[in-house]
């Protein structure tokens, strides 16, 4: 798998070329079949590796408060 660097792109294109493309990658990267939904019970951990994973949240805890940790590791850079 390769790893987008959005930065690089964004820099290379410009106005509406840029804003298509943007758009259509996320379209693609958001597509139900390669995204995961997590069923939350009690003691879940859930990890991912943020070098090439999206996260958008969806906020249906209501009152219910959450323990977030965040670790980094050093090692291999994303290719």
């Amino acid at each position: 798998m390769q790893t987008l660097c959005v930065a690089k792109l964004s820099g290379a294109l410009g106005g509406p070329i840029k804003d298509f493309v943007l758009r259509n990658l996320v379209d693609v990267d958001t597509a139900p079949a390669l995204t995961m939904r997590h069923s939350w019970a009690v003691g879940d951990i859930v990890m991912r590796d943020n070098r090439s994973v999206m996260h958008d949240p969806i906020h249906d805890h209501g009152d219910i408060p959450r323990e977030m940790h965040r670790a980094t590791v050093y090692g291999d850079r994303p290719s």
